[in-house]
């Protein structure tokens, strides 16, 4: 899923590219924005957003309709540039079942593994639930969000800019965890997936694991998770 939208207000140029690519437990994104001859003040981005969800079904006879937690795993690996009055950064938000409560954002150079700081997810054995993953790129005059409260505001700017955010080289569900109440790493269950995926799982090691709770031409007004 790519967005593309138009200038917000003021005069200027702004030129860019987006693409997006989704796949079940993989994502790709990739966009660019440059904003040349800004008359009157304008809020101008671009940005490119890549998503899936995946339906989990996490079954462990022992455990049967009881608390369990999900750790995941992801790589990553993209690259950030900006100039003049342009912001770049990347957002990976992820939840379980409806609400989002899980969000990492990058600004510079990333390859790597990574885990959210915050909660495992949690979920009932032998219970469906959805898990979703959004990869959301963007560049321009906009301030990266500020977890957890997700919330992304705008700047306006008449100063030319430029940034790109690639990464096209993608986000991997790398793999899963299982946890019980108590937050031990389990041994055993079986997680089946609607799409057919077979996402990995961890080897439980000997002692506890424990985790804290702890487009083509893009200028625009912002959607409604973003304000100026």
């Amino acid at each position: 899923m790519t967005v593309n939208s138009p200038l917000s207000a003021g005069t200027g140029v702004l030129s860019g590219a987006s693409s997006a690519q989704s796949g079940f437990g993989v994502l790709h994104a990739a966009t660019s924005s440059a904003l040349t001859n800004p008359g009157s003040p304008v809020l101008a981005y671009s940005e490119a957003d890549a998503m899936f969800t995946d339906i989990m079904e996490i079954d462990f006879t022992p455990f049967t309709g009881e608390r369990g937690y999900l750790v995941v795993d992801f790589t990553l690996d993209g690259a950030f540039s900006k100039s003049g009055s342009f912001d770049a950064f990347g957002t990976v938000y992820a939840w379980e079942g409806n609400t989002i409560n899980q969000a990492m954002v990058f600004n510079s150079a990333t390859s790597g593994t990574f885990e959210f700081p915050k909660n495992a997810f949690p979920f009932v054995y032998g219970t469906p639930f959805n898990l979703s993953f959004d990869l959301e790129l963007q560049t321009g005059t906009l301030n990266p969000p500020n977890p957890p409260g997700l919330f992304t505001s705008g700047r306006l700017t008449s100063t030319p800019g430029s940034g790109s955010a690639q990464f096209a080289n993608t986000l991997t569900i790398q793999q899963l965890t299982f946890l019980d109440s108590a937050l031990n790493q389990v041994s055993g269950p079986v997680l089946t997936s609607g799409s057919g995926t077979a996402y990995s799982s961890a080897t439980p090691e000997p002692s506890t694991v424990v985790f804290s709770l702890i487009g083509t031409f893009l200028l625009a007004a912002l959607r409604p998770r973003l304000a100026v």
